[in-house]
């Protein structure tokens, strides 16, 4: 009876390795597919912080050119109405 019992603890013990290994195996995979796809989403991310930053630079660079059109229209605003104001001699 002990050595049935003895070869009973034997192949359960091998059958859990097994499990124990292929769950490794499992888990190593997984883990590579996610070590992958955080690769991924970190390009992705880089990508739209780079498209963020060229989209601040143009908005940037037409700010500037409004804001020089505005005061180059306020400049002649000013003078004409000088113009016109000013006592005719």
């Amino acid at each position: 009876m002990m050595g049935s019992r003895r070869g009973f603890r034997e192949r359960r013990r091998r059958k859990k390795a097994s499990r124990a290994k292929l769950a490794t195996k499992t888990e190593a995979v997984r883990a590579e597919a996610h070590r992958a796809a955080a690769g991924r989403s970190t390009e992705r991310r880089k990508a739209r912080l780079a498209r963020h930053r060229a989209q601040l630079g143009e908005l940037w660079t037409w700010t500037k050119g409004v804001g020089l059109e505005l005061r180059s229209r306020a400049r002649l605003g000013a003078r004409s109405l000088r113009n016109r104001a000013a006592p005719v001699a």
